[in-house]
């Protein structure tokens, strides 16, 4: 789990969409200081470890010009305009 949390971290740094990252895993509400201590078959839940990660990826769209700011929500997810719902 570390070499491929490490691994991702590298990459986003590489490119540019990252500079610096802090990352703490808890167990149990104790906090696991090395990955390789933490069980790989089980789940776990992230809570906001994945919003700069989402962040990075929308900003490198809207680089590329491949999404725009003022685009609707409903163009890059159609469900969401159900009932009315326009923005």
């Amino acid at each position: 789990m570390e070499e491929n949390t490490l691994g991702i971290i590298k990459k986003l740094s590489d490119e540019g969409l990252i500079k610096e990252i802090s990352i703490s895993v808890f167990k149990n509400n104790q906090k696991i200081k090395e990955f390789n201590k933490f069980d790989n078959n089980k789940n776990f839940h992230i809570f906001s470890a994945g919003k700069p990660f989402i962040a990075a990826v929308i900003w490198k769209l809207h680089d590329k010009k491949l999404l725009n700011f003022n685009d609707p929500i409903i163009k890059f997810w159609p469900e969401f305009g159900k009932n009315n719902k326009k923005i």
